[in-house]
């Protein structure tokens, strides 16, 4: 087995933090006529979605900012940004589905525990990698 250094682990999280920004903020400009998710006249639901993104957005682009400066403040703000990201992921899907009348308690009894447990194993992974940013 071939092992990373820690300056190829955090290139791709560059990488993946970079064309995350990129992505939620077109996706937040874009009309969701031409996405195919909803009629372009109900306009009075598209904003908070839209907010939604854009605030996803700012949050890799602070992750990225954060790697490629490597200041040390930035390895305490990462895993906080990466866990709210993880939580709104799980409360949104549960929204989605009691909105929806289904049983929206499925996804947070099998969705929550296993973002959690990612989130578990990338704070203990997190934890070592200090000396990135202390330099």
């Amino acid at each position: 087995m071939v092992q990373r250094s820690l300056d190829d682990v955090a290139d791709t999280w560059k990488k993946f933090s970079a064309f995350g920004a990129i992505a939620y903020f077109v996706y937040a400009l874009l009309p969701y006529a031409y996405l195919g998710m909803r009629s372009a006249s109900d306009l009075s639901s598209d904003w908070p979605g839209r907010a939604q993104a854009l605030a996803v957005s700012l949050m890799f682009a602070v992750v990225f900012y954060g790697l490629r400066n490597r200041t040390p403040i930035y390895w305490k703000v990462i895993p906080t940004l990466i866990g709210i990201y993880g939580l709104s992921s799980i409360l949104g899907g549960a929204w989605t589905f009691y909105y929806r009348s289904q049983p929206w308690i499925l996804v947070v009894a099998f969705g929550g525990p296993v973002v959690l447990g990612a989130f578990v194993f990338f704070i203990v992974w997190w934890r070592k990698q200090k000396s990135y940013f202390a330099r």
